[in-house]
């Protein structure tokens, strides 16, 4: 199996764009036949990121895991 990796998305305070950036980006993977799963996302009743969430799967909730 591919390890996967983890891109993470800075920014200094709400609103500047880094939820929608990231959704992009993930739309972009998909496109690309990648698999994509929202872990978590705060979408902050904006209607622009309710939209990019569409099409993109969903994490189950749970404990993570870790090494």
């Amino acid at each position: 199996m591919k390890q996967g990796k983890l891109k993470i998305f800075f920014g200094y305070c709400a609103g500047v764009g880094k939820t929608y950036a990231m959704l992009e980006a993930a739309h972009e993977r998909r496109r690309e036949g990648m698999d994509v799963v929202i872990g978590y996302i705060e979408k902050h009743d904006r209607l622009d990121t309710i939209a990019l969430m569409q099409g993109l799967g969903a994490g189950r909730a749970g404990k993570m895991k870790t090494a």
